[in-house]
């Protein structure tokens, strides 16, 4: 009577434990599926951010000729004025010129044509800086989102950890194959490299509606979130190469 009353108490603790496990498979599908979106929606800000540092290059690139370009013109008609203005001393000291109104009218022009000279550089200069000024915040902006796919990169490793440690602990309650492996690798050795700091909120393997234990189904759950999360750390690297470049 005793062995049945044990066998009554252990068959309520298994079935609770059933009841546990399958509440807890619902949370780590929903985890999973989160994780997924995260990782697919970084992607794309990783891809756009990608093309807009592109084109920021060769914006870049066109400023610096257009301003070398500009400084090299005044340069050469500065000169030129300069030459001008010496020619025509030199011509009034050999011919002897002694009337005021001819020096006096070559040199209005020669006054007005650096005015205009000056003023057409200024606003050149000016629409420059403004540019340069410009892509100055377009990189603080980009800057921003870098960081903010960093921190998508972070909760996308945590979400792995999570996934590992739940692995972990479905394999040492024996509902895994101990000969179970992740990419050819045995999951212990992975689980000590990624997830040494990381805590799982919650607790809990996925079940069919027999009660039986999908394995194959949550082995490729993790190895799609792996994947997403190496992409993801891969394209903030190179975006991290634009930036270093554009700067």
């Amino acid at each position: 009577v005793e062995e049945i009353e044990k066998l009554k108490q252990e068959k309520d603790t298994l079935l609770e434990e059933k009841g546990g496990l399958e509440i807890q498979c619902q949370k780590l599908g929903e985890e999973a599926s989160y994780a997924k979106e995260l990782a697919s929606a970084a992607a794309v800000e990783l891809r756009n951010l990608a093309e807009e540092v592109t084109r920021l290059t060769y914006h870049n690139a066109r400023l610096n000729t257009d301003l070398t370009a500009a400084k090299e013109e005044t340069f050469c008609r500065n000169s030129c004025c300069q030459q001008d203005i010496l020619s025509y001393g030199h011509c009034e000291l050999d011919n002897g010129i002694e009337s005021d109104e001819c020096p006096k009218g070559l040199n209005d022009v020669l006054i007005e044509e650096l005015k205009n000279e000056l003023a057409v550089r200024c606003q050149r200069e000016a629409s420059l800086e403004s540019a340069l000024s410009q892509k100055g915040q377009r990189e603080a902006e980009l800057q921003k989102k870098i960081e903010e796919a960093k921190h998508r990169e972070k909760d996308l490793e945590h979400e792995l950890a999570n996934m590992w440690v739940l692995f972990a602990k479905m394999k040492q309650a024996g509902l895994v194959s101990e000969e179970l492996t992740f990419d050819g690798m045995n999951t212990g050795i992975i689980l000590q490299q990624s997830v040494k700091d990381y805590v799982i909120p919650s607790n809990g393997i996925k079940s069919n509606q027999d009660g039986k234990i999908n394995v194959v189904g949550e082995q490729k759950l993790l190895k799609e979130l792996y994947e997403c999360y190496e992409t993801e750390k891969k394209k903030c690297k190179e975006l991290e190469s634009f930036v270093s470049r554009l700067k």
